[in-house]
């Protein structure tokens, strides 16, 4: 069996033109070094095949998803196809293929992994061609993710690593829910290089808000244990300082110090936020926890592996 040094990981999803760019970039510097794996996300209109790679004078292969099932969840497929089929190669590079993870930076990622102490090197984005709006919305995702989880994440997909612990994250169930959080969540060391996120070659991005949104929230669901212990700390918090707040309006109200229907209308107040509090938490264990489990993606490989093309 013939050994690379590097695998790249490459999920696309109706992008042919921009994906051949990229890889024809990486063939330029890894010909001989480099393989790709290609995942084609359940293209319907533009659909990438093996021929596209070998055109770029470097080996690799796609495999074909059946149907869309998203960018997260195509790179949990690709890592259990490793593993199952045992490729030789020392690190695996997972990167967009739409031209915003530059092959160019690639080795400044491999520099870092060749120390002792790394298993991960992960982009951390130093600057971001988006509107206002949307750094905006990051900075706030970001602020609330340390608050709820107590971990910092500003990385995406765009990561090297040691192939001794490629087989550990294809048994995370969770890098299909959100990649970069599982990969925080997996206890694996990780370093951290400052790269500027780079601009779409063609076309733009197929998320919206909305799906950026959701994007968010399931990397919270990911980190789920953290966040509901957090969450049920504040909310203890919140119900004690309510209850405070009874005796201390009970008090007043003993001593004089309050006018007519003042006292009653602030009780009721507080007994209402005290139920919401109260709810809120239930809620956060019903629904929050089972989703984690719920979400899972462990029988992708078998049902929706068409072919390698």
């Amino acid at each position: 069996m013939k050994f690379y040094k590097y695998i790249f990981l490459l999920p696309n999803f109706e992008d042919v033109r921009s994906c051949k760019r990229v890889i024809q970039d990486l063939s330029e510097q890894y010909k001989t070094t480099g393989y790709i794996l290609a995942v084609d996300d359940g293209s319907v209109s533009e659909c990438l095949s093996s021929s596209d790679i070998i055109e770029c004078g470097i080996d690799g292969e796609v495999l074909k998803i059946e149907r869309n099932i998203g960018n997260q969840a195509a790179i949990s497929f690709a890592l259990k196809y490793l593993q199952r089929f045992q490729i030789n190669y020392d690190s695996l590079i997972i990167m967009d293929s739409d031209g915003e993870d530059s092959p160019s930076d690639v080795d400044q990622l491999l520099q870092k992994l060749e120390r002792a102490d790394v298993d991960v090197v992960v982009a951390s984005r130093s600057g971001r061609h988006n509107s206002t709006v949307f750094k905006l919305m990051y900075f706030f995702y970001k602020l609330a993710f340390k608050l709820l989880s107590g971990k910092y994440i500003d990385f995406g997909n765009f990561m090297a690593i040691r192939s001794r612990h490629v087989k550990r994250l294809s048994y995370i169930n969770d890098v299909a829910i959100h990649f970069p959080a599982a990969v925080l969540n997996s206890r694996l060391r990780v370093a951290r290089v400052r790269i500027a996120r780079g601009k779409r070659i063609y076309g733009e991005s197929k998320m919206n808000y909305s799906s950026l949104i959701l994007h968010g929230v399931k990397s919270l669901i990911v980190l789920s244990d953290t966040v509901i212990v957090r969450l049920i700390i504040a909310c203890s918090v919140v119900i004690l300082l309510i209850i405070l707040g009874f005796f201390l309006v009970l008090i007043l109200k003993l001593a004089g110090y309050t006018i007519t229907g003042w006292a009653s209308t602030v009780l009721i107040s507080l007994f209402l936020i005290l139920l919401q509090v109260g709810m809120f938490s239930l809620l956060s264990l019903l629904i929050v926890v089972p989703v984690k489990f719920l979400v899972s993606y462990t029988h992708i490989f078998s049902n929706f592996l068409d072919d390698k093309i």
